[in-house]
Formats: C-alpha cells, structure tokens, sequence
C-alpha cells in the first residue's frame, strides 16, 4: 500500500516567485489627474477619513468540561501511519470531541469500549485487534460508531465483518485513482474540483484505496474521480454506524475528509467553526514601475500604472460589490533592499493614498506588510531561511527601525486605521524576525501567513490559532488568479471544517508568467471569478470580514469549549470560553431538527445546519 506523504508541493505558492520588484526600479508615475478621474468614477473622496477600528475587546467564559466520547487506536509500531493517527487527532480536538488514545498493542476491548461512543482507526493492521474485531461489531451493533481514518490492509479481519462494512465484493487490491468527487448533497462545495494530478508524477496514480463492491444500503458520500471506486461511505449496522475512509493521504486537505467521516458517526453531531471569509492584497498600496509590461502591451496598449489605475482596480472593486468583499490591502513602503539603517521616508504619497482610501471607504482595511519586501530574518541567526534573491537583515535593530519607519509611515497616512494586521514578504518570517516585529509595533496582534507551502521555500505555515504569546495565526489558503486544483481540494476541505475561507493575491500577478501573465488578464480574472463563483454558491451565508474581524473570528473558535448531552429527542450544548456569540456545523444523521432555542440555524447542506449561538446554553430539538 503507498501512503502519499506529508509536504507535496503547493502550486502558486507566494514563495515560489520572487516578487518582480525585486529586479525592476520602481519609478512612480501615474499623474494626479489620472488619479482623481478613476477616483470621480468610483465615487471615492481621497479627503474623506475612512476608518477601520481593530479587534473588540472580548471577554470569554470560564471554560467548560466536555464528557469522553471517543477512542482512538493508532498503532505506533507503523511509523508510516503516524501522519495520519496525528491528523485525526488534531481534527477530533479542533471539533472539541473529548477523546483518549490507546495503542493497538495495549487495547483491552473488553473494558476500553465500555464509556465511549465512537472510535476512530486511525490505523490499518485490522489484524492487529485479533478477536477483538467481534467486540468492535458488538459495539456498533448496540449503537456505538467506529469511523476507520484510513483504508484498511486488505487482511482477515476485514473478511470477517466486511458485509457489515456495507462490502460485498473485492477488497483484496488497492486501486489507482487520479481523483475524487462528491456524490452526496450533504456535503458543502460538492461541485469542488478533486483532481490529485498536481500531487503525482506524470502517469502516477494514488494507489491507496481498495477497489470494493458495496451493496445498496450503504451511503456514499465521495468517489473516485471515475465513479468506480468509493473514497467515503457510510453503512448502518445493527443500532450503529460504521463510516470508512476509503484512501490514505497525509496532506492537510485530508482533514475536511476526517470532519466529515466523524461528523456522520452518531444521531447528531455539532462543532464549532469559524465562519468568515477574507481577502487579502498583498503589496497594496506600493510603488508601482513606471515603464511598460509586454503582457499589458499585448493585450491593453497601454503602460503598466495606467493598467492598474484603470483596468486592474475597477476590476477589483467590481469583486467587492458583486461578491461582498472587504478587501484587506498589505502596505509595502518602499522596494529598496536596504536591511540596515539608514531607511528613508517614501516621499511620493499620491498612490498610496488614493488606492488606501479606495479599499477603505469601500469597507475593507489596511495592514502592514513591509517596510520594503525582505522577510524578517536575521544575518548570523536565520541563514537557513534565506530564500532566492532576498537578503538577511543586519539585526534586530535594524528590524525594528524598519517596522518603525513602516508604521510612522501608514500611521500618517491612514490615521484612522487601526494597523492590527502583518503578512509577511512572501510568507517568510522567522521566530527572531517575529519578537522584532512585535518590539516595533506591538499592536500587530494578527500575523497573516499561508496554509500550506512549498517544500522548497522556509515559509511561515499556519494553523487557525493563537499563539502562546497571544498572536492570531490567520493563514491563506488559496492564492493568485489562476486557482488550481489542489487550492481547490484545499479550500472545499476547510469549508467543511473550519467553514472558512482565505486567499490573496498581488498587483504584480498580472506581469509574472508563472502567475498566469502568458494568459493575460482577461482569462486570470474569469478564472479566479470561476473561484469566487464557487465559494458564493458553496458557502453563501458565509460572513465577508476584513483581516482583523478574520482575527477576531479566530479567537473566539479558539476560546470556545463544549460539553453536550444527548437525549432522545434533543441536544443540549453548554459553552465555555464564550464571548457572546459563535457559530456551530450541526450534522443531522438521524431524523429532522426541531426547535431551538439561545441559537438560530439555517440550512448549510442536505442535513448540515449553520448554528449561530447567542447563548452560553443551547437547546437544539430533534424531531
């Protein structure tokens, strides 16, 4: 069996292009005039305070204790299943299920099933539970649930209760699959694209799943790409459930897969998400070059800084009005490389403003991106993080003076815009550079870097947290114009998880080759719309924010902790690290919603609620 390892590389990653402006002088050019007839169009006043005024100050509960629920069995014997025992157990915390994990070896099935609900496989030796197989079948039986993380080897214990899996047939050898869909309208963003042929070697398939025949009362809710093979099913047994993951991939889009699959275990199961969306502009405002693009020549006649002003920017506010973005723009000062003092003023101001004012008055914010675009990494401390044509700072003093001057900078441009917000240049930034960010400015409190990354680049990967020392991670999950497949898989599989979403882009996309230019801007818009088209019809009720209310999203999910009873007709849900309001994904596996109180719930998918919690108790009615 092939597990497909952690890190496969992430297209469009931010890290695998140098910025253009790292080769190109940046000359301002536009002229005032230019400026004001684009800002009468749009109906923006460059005199007008627009204001943008950070996190609330939230207070949260104390925190409430959640009753075991489930059992994990991981086999730690199999080092090559490790990733994916690791997986499922950061997915299980994130939805607050209140777990244990035992090994396979030191299972005592006669006692261990006794005060448990569910358990997870998270492991693939279905031999290794030996008699054991017949407890867990009784245990289903009776009404517990057993979700199987990963497709088993194809062994004897999986022939004993294989019919009860919902197989018929097969079993025995792994299929080559290039791809999955959705089958099931119970799932958000079922139309998603789920081609894996970005993660493979040219004529390589993922030879992971098992080519099984099922019978006609299992429910399956994903696919192989053909239709041939099932990738996630569920099956009914006696009073309980079994769900199997039909596959084996240790990639961080495999976690919406783990969400789902436990999801579909009990009557009715709920868990807290983050519910926001945001867009983010890197290097806007900046300098802009003077001079002509052959790409924008090609296609516009025109030269690059009138492109922007006139094509590129309307089409920017367009996405705004017609979609609901609150566009959040990343000020670069300057594009010198200096990493040692002296850092001088930025002087030519004209630009900045209109465009700052632009995203402002429409709704969005401003945040800081650099000072110039070198990431935060220290000569003699971070060598191993220098990455193409960037340079390493002097010190950390020389840090400081640049966010300094970064800050004064924006401050006085934008005074009423509370500057909350950091991307790092490139998604690069060491833990040295961080500690001189935050002694600069420790009003960042948000730090915005990306998802996943390429394996080659020393990015800064995220997870949708805060820090130990009270940093917001908000991470980007998709990026550029031209979203592939793998953004794609990635972004479906954090709606139905954290039921986010997060992408950014850059100005200069349009004059980079490897970002989509050869296709020219006509086609990167249609396809990135194509992307926000998808999202709006995935996910329609999901909330448009700026970068701090993105911030300040996460910290109330991150805070929030549960304890749920379960009666025969209802659900009663207690809240602990409650602020005054968050929101839920309630899985309905078993008959209807009723009533309920202290929340309000609109539909997400077939049997899938969105719950808004305006109370720290919850009365959700199952009919």
């Amino acid at each position: 069996m092939k597990i497909i390892p952690k890190d496969k590389k992430t297209k469009n990653s931010d890290t695998e292009n140098v910025s253009w402006l790292k080769v190109l002088v940046p000359i301002i050019f536009l002229a005032v005039f230019t400026v004001l007839v684009l800002i009468q169009r749009q109906g923006i006043g460059t005199n007008e305070k627009a204001k943008n005024k950070g996190l609330s100050n939230l207070t949260f509960s104390e925190p409430v204790e959640s009753t075991k629920e489930c059992l994990v069995i991981t086999d730690t014997s199999d080092e090559i299943t490790s990733g994916i025992a690791s997986e499922v157990e950061f997915v299980l915390s994130d939805m607050r299920v209140n777990y244990t994990v035992k090994d396979v070896s030191e299972l005592d099935l006669n006692n261990d099933l006794s005060d448990v609900q569910t358990v997870v496989f998270a492991f693939e030796d279905w031999n290794r539970l030996g008699n054991g197989i017949q407890n867990i079948s009784e245990f289903v039986k009776n009404g517990g649930g057993v979700f199987a993380a990963m497709s088993p080897e194809p062994t004897g214990n999986l022939n004993v209760i294989k019919q009860r899996l919902g197989i018929l047939d097969g079993g025995m050898e792994y299929a080559g699959i290039t791809g999955i869909k959705a089958v099931s309208d119970s799932i958000i963003g079922e139309d998603v694209k789920a081609d894996y042929s970005l993660s493979l070697e040219e004529g390589e398939k993922f030879e992971t799943s098992l080519s099984v025949q099922l019978d006609e009362n299992a429910k399956v809710y994903f696919s192989s790409s053909d239709g041939k093979v099932p990738i996630l099913w569920s099956s009914d047994y006696g009073k309980g459930r079994f769900v199997i993951l039909n596959d084996a991939i240790v990639e961080k889009f495999q976690r919406g897969f783990y969400c789902i699959g436990y999801s579909l275990l009990k009557k009715a199961c709920i868990y807290p998400v983050i519910n926001a969306s945001a867009y983010y502009l890197d290097d806007f405002p900046s300098p802009v070059p003077g001079g002509d693009n052959s790409y924008i020549m090609r296609d516009y006649g025109v030269d690059t800084s009138t492109f922007y002003s006139n094509i590129w920017l309307p089409q920017i506010i367009t996405w705004e009005k017609k979609y609901g973005i609150k566009h959040t723009g990343m000020i670069i000062e300057d594009y010198n490389d200096n990493v040692k003092k002296p850092f001088p003023t930025q002087m030519v101001t004209e630009r900045f403003s209109s465009f700052g004012n632009t995203l402002l008055n429409n709704g969005g914010e401003l945040g800081l991106h650099g000072y110039n675009h070198e990431p935060l990494c220290i000569q003699g401390v971070d060598d191993s993080m220098k990455y193409g044509y960037y340079r390493l700072w002097k010190d950390d003093a020389s840090v400081e003076a640049a966010v300094k001057e970064l800050t004064s900078f924006s401050k006085k441009l934008f005074p009423d815009n509370d500057f909350i917000v950091y991307v790092p240049p490139s998604n690069i930034l060491s833990d040295e550079g961080e500690k001189a960010l935050l002694t600069a400015n420790p009003d960042i409190k948000i730090i915005a870097s990306t998802y996943t990354a390429s394996s080659d680049a020393p990015a800064r990967v995220q997870e949708f947290t805060v820090e130990d020392n009270g940093i917001i991670d908000t991470p980007r999950i998709a990026s550029g114009t031209m979203i592939d497949d793998y953004m794609y898989l990635t972004e479906f599989s954090e709606l139905n998880y954290h039921y986010v979403q997060t992408h950014f882009c850059h100005p200069d996309d349009v004059l980079d080759p490897d970002r989509g230019a050869d296709e020219g801007w006509e086609k990167m818009s249609e396809t990135f719309e194509n992307y926000l088209k998808y999202v709006t019809k995935s996910a329609p009720k999901l909330r448009q924010v700026t970068g701090s209310k993105m911030g300040e999203d996460v910290e109330i999910y991150h805070n929030l902790s549960m304890n749920v009873k379960e009666k025969d007709n209802e659900i009663d849900v207690a809240l602990g690290g409650f602020s005054g309001e968050a929101y839920f994904m309630l899985r309905i596996n078993s008959g209807k919603i009723g009533s309920v109180t202290g929340c309000s719930v609109e539909k997400a998918a077939e049997n899938l609620y969105l719950v808004h919690a305006r109370s720290d108790k919850l009365t959700i009615g199952l009919k």
